[in-house]
């Protein structure tokens, strides 16, 4: 068997990493299997496609253009034509 790493041996940390990914991994697999056995599977997905997008928004844009897409979000969900916002 060929020595891994510099010393000769498996670094202690590739290792945990690995179990750590497997272990969310499985994690999320049993998750996404009994969210779709109950009816809020729809709602969870959306949720997390919300999350996704707002993660890749806040990595992509500026802070104005993250504070457009909040309030173009508050007022969609408002109902409202005109809304007050405070500090």
């Amino acid at each position: 068997m060929p020595p891994c790493g510099d010393k000769g041996y498996l670094p202690i940390l590739v290792v945990f990493r690995a179990v750590c990914q497997l272990a969310v991994a499985l994690i999320v697999v049993n998750l996404h299997r009994a969210l779709k056995r109950l009816s809020i599977y729809a709602d969870w997905q959306a949720l997390m496609r919300q999350i996704l997008y707002g993660a890749a928004c806040n990595r992509l844009h500026g802070m104005e253009e993250r504070y457009a897409w909040r309030l173009l979000m508050t007022h969609d969900r408002g109902g409202i034509d005109m809304s007050t916002l405070t500090q």
